[in-house]
């Protein structure tokens, strides 16, 4: 799990964060499992989705700080 997620988000932190979650979900969920896959199969989907939620938090969060930044850049601009 930990080397597909790291594949995902390239952060050691973030991999090893959410190979913790995606266990944690693994487990909570673990009643939904089919039998339809491979149990590995059915874990690495799990490691992907956190890995793409981790993405798109990242991604959120850069757009704000983004923003964060042009406003400021405003305000400077109209006080001089």
């Amino acid at each position: 799990m930990y080397l597909t997620l790291f594949a995902i988000v390239k952060n050691e932190t973030e991999a090893e964060d959410g190979a913790q979650e995606a266990v944690i979900s693994a487990y909570r969920h673990l009643s939904s499992f089919r039998g339809d896959a491979k149990f590995s199969t059915w874990l690495t989907t799990i490691a992907i989705n956190e890995g793409r939620k981790r993405l798109r938090k990242a991604k959120g969060a850069a757009e704000i700080r983004s923003r964060k930044k042009k406003a400021m850049k405003a305000i400077t601009l109209r006080r001089h």
